[in-house]
């Protein structure tokens, strides 16, 4: 399950309100001097960043309202307060909180030496570089995972994975503050209890892609407005999708009846629904071409659970997933359970080390551009 840490813009966190700086845009390219949104220890986030940070913000606010409250999307959804909470606020906080941590994370990167840079265009070079790379690849018919051309979407979480295991390696252990004692504590509550094996889980997969309703249009000439306009029609279109296919089935509808009922014939927002298993021998496959999915498969999911509705970028489209069948993993070796629970102690050393950071990171907000953003 991914660790969130809720941001407090307050004392402890040091923010400061900024005025008179430019509004909110829409993104019609890179400019060489974009509009910033806010600053994190110096460091900018640019409005076309934060923008794409709502779009991904979206669903999980559409529905803890929709769960909480009972608020249902419409055109008023975003404007509409519920018991002191609204959802442009909240998605907007959301999205801030998201870029906060990575700024402080990639500033650490940064001063590792493991990056050059820190900011939005050295992340959209990164990923220049990556897709000249997968593009040699495929051309001297190497193997690669995912896509031939990754998206912004897809890349930012794979970019930042790479970077957070790098860093795991790069740090010390006197600077994360490991203890070997600790360590022989829990590897021998480990073996007490022989846990540590990945559950074999069955579960039901129902998706929209949204990429399937540009590939008509790969032919035509597009600028690049047109095309970000046309993704970002496309992604909503699929999402409440799903969004009324989860409702169906949250009724006692059964998957396939859902999908005659929601389906249209020769829509080219076809609704997919797979029965698949997760476990020791798929997990590997999962991470690498569908992180998360992955991600929602290691949560806390119990059996006849449906999932919230997520986007599953490196595949650009929106999935929701019932869990079926979960039985527990087999017990691990003794030589595989303990570099299991040193790689888990690590990890939470780390998530505890950048929290840190995050804690004491200074952020600035451009008030004019926050309040001006909209949905």
């Amino acid at each position: 399950m991914r660790l969130r840490w809720r941001w407090v813009l307050g004392p402890s966190v040091a923010a400061l309100l900024l005025a008179g700086a430019a509004g909110y845009p829409a993104i019609t390219g890179y400019a060489s001097e974009p509009a910033v949104v806010a600053e994190v220890n110096g460091s900018s986030i640019a409005s076309a960043e934060f923008e794409k940070e709502l779009r991904r913000q979206r669903a999980s606010v559409i529905d803890y309202f929709r769960q909480t409250y009972g608020l249902e999307y419409d055109k008023t959804f975003w404007e509409t307060s519920v018991n002191g909470e609204n959802p442009l606020e909240l998605v907007k906080q959301r999205a801030l909180d998201q870029l906060v941590a990575r700024k402080v994370e990639l500033a650490l990167a940064e001063r590792e030496g493991l990056i050059e840079g820190s900011s939005y265009s050295d992340l959209l070079r990164e990923l220049k570089e990556e897709n000249k790379r997968r593009q040699l690849a495929v051309e001297e018919n190497q193997a690669i995972y995912g896509p031939v051309r990754l998206d912004e979407d897809a890349f930012t979480p794979y970019y930042m994975s790479n970077l957070r295991n790098a860093l795991k390696e790069k740090l010390s252990d006197a600077e994360l503050q490991l203890s070997e004692e600790e360590l022989e504590q829990r590897v021998e509550q480990a073996e007490a209890v022989m846990s540590g094996a990945l559950d074999e889980i069955a579960f039901q997969k129902l998706s929209v892609s949204y990429r399937d309703g540009q590939e008509g249009n790969e032919g035509a000439k597009q600028s690049k407005q047109d095309a970000e306009k046309q993704l970002k029609a496309m992604k909503r279109l699929a999402e409440e999708r799903l969004f009324a296919i989860k409702q169906l089935l949250e009724d006692g509808m059964e998957p396939a009846e859902a999908i005659k009922q929601e389906g249209i014939e020769g829509d080219e927002l076809e609704i997919r629904y797979t029965e698949e298993k997760f476990g020791e021998g798929t997990a590997g496959m999962y991470f690498k071409s569908q992180p998360a999915l992955f991600a929602m498969l290691e949560g806390d999911l119990e059996e006849g659970e449906l999932s919230p509705v997520f986007e599953e970028a490196a595949t650009g489209e929106f999935v929701l997933v019932k869990i079926i069948g979960r039985k527990e993993g087999e017990a691990e070796s003794s030589g595989e359970l303990e570099q299991a629970t040193r790689n888990s102690y690590r990890d939470e050393a780390y998530l505890a080390y950048l929290k840190r950071l995050i804690d004491n990171a200074h952020v600035e907000i451009v008030e004019d551009s926050w309040k001006s953003i909209k949905l």
